[in-house]
């Protein structure tokens, strides 16, 4: 494997990770948003789905990106460090495994704030580009999950991409996947043919 195609495609992998963080989690800012002036906030659907679980609970993820050249993995920990009235606080780690060695991204801290505007939380099952959307029961870590999906797909010059996730549906700890991403998948067709899956691989649930 060519070490510029590694890079490409590693640089690839975390690219498409922060994209789905970006669809999954609010931005990072420093401190807790405020309230737009004139503007009526409403529960954030990814702050109650953290709110279920207890300080210290933690999900694994693994994304495989696939091309002609082979394949890399990221391994990713989502861990709650700290909710309370106003916002989650959310770690996260990667690790990137490519043939030729391993890269360990440093720790990231999400503000997940409460609430949201009305658009923001509309967005979670209608983001830009939506094509498709359904319910599907998922078999995770050998419990059953309910799970809402859409499909995304993008078109341009160069080709086409086509992202399906599967976000928590459940109502209870017993049925529900903390940080309501359960599964992804993304294939690019064109210019730049790959395909990324995403599955979770761990959880480890805290009293709340």
């Amino acid at each position: 494997m060519k070490m510029g195609v590694v890079w490409m495609v590693m640089c690839l992998s975390l690219c498409l990770q922060a994209l789905l963080v970006a669809q999954t989690l609010e931005p990072m800012p420093v401190e807790p948003p405020e309230e737009p002036t004139g503007e009526t906030l409403v529960a954030n659907p990814l702050y109650d789905n953290w709110a279920l679980f207890g300080v210290g609970t933690s999900v694994d993820q693994t994304i495989v990106t696939k091309t002609d050249e082979g394949e890399v993995k990221v391994l990713a920990t989502l861990v709650l460090k700290s909710i309370d009235d106003k916002q989650a606080v959310v770690s996260m780690t990667r690790k990137v495994v490519a043939a030729n060695g391993e890269v360990t991204q440093p720790a990231e801290e999400v503000l997940i704030p409460k609430r949201v505007t009305q658009a923001e939380a509309d967005g979670y099952l209608n983001p830009p580009g939506k094509v498709g959307e359904g319910e599907e029961v998922l078999e995770v870590l050998g419990k059953k999950i309910k799970a809402r999906w859409v499909e995304v797909k993008k078109e341009d010059a160069t080709g086409s991409v086509v992202t399906r996730i599967w976000m928590s549906a459940g109502q209870g700890e017993e049925d529900v996947i903390p940080g309501m991403l359960v599964k992804m998948s993304i294939k690019s067709e064109g210019l730049l043919a790959f395909t990324t899956e995403m599955s979770i691989t761990g959880v480890e649930v805290k009293a709340n």
